[in-house]
């Protein structure tokens, strides 16, 4: 039975996750994930979409996105092939990097917002920023609405 299609809905909150293979790492050392963080960033640049929220764990990651344009699977889709194809190349390896599709989740309320907060800390899109070394609001990234 084919799964169904995916939400692509411009204005949506996202709770995305996605899963190393097997549930292997995905991120070997803080180096896999501060090139993960650059191309998160030059993407939600390209396709316009805002970041509220991510955790980075050893085998799966966890984004909090807004859309502008219905435009989520492609969004997702560039970003970890192209992580997946950095991850093959630095550490001699072939094959999937993440199991099955990505899980995603619209935020319809308050409360299912707040679940997700347990855990590990959620970095801020100002964190993520700093950790790429740029400031909010300078020519290297978007201000954030207030």
């Amino acid at each position: 039975m084919p799964r169904p299609p995916r939400d692509n809905i411009a204005g949506a909150v996202y709770h995305i996750t996605a899963r190393g293979n097997n549930f292997e790492s995905i991120f070997s050392d803080d180096a896999d994930r501060y090139v993960y963080l650059q191309i998160l960033a030059t993407t939600l640049r390209r396709f316009s979409i805002r970041l509220y929220a991510y955790v980075l764990m050893t085998n799966h990651v966890h984004l909090l996105l807004e859309t502008l344009q219905p435009n989520i699977s492609v969004t997702i889709h560039q970003l970890h092939g192209t992580y997946a194809k950095y991850v093959n190349r630095r550490h001699g390896r072939w094959g999937h990097l993440f199991g099955q599709r990505f899980f995603s989740k619209i935020i319809t309320d308050d409360d299912h917002l707040l679940s997700l907060r347990p855990g590990p800390p959620i970095h801020s899109p100002a964190e993520f920023l700093a950790l790429l070394g740029e400031r909010p609001g300078s020519s290297g990234s978007r201000s954030r609405p207030s």
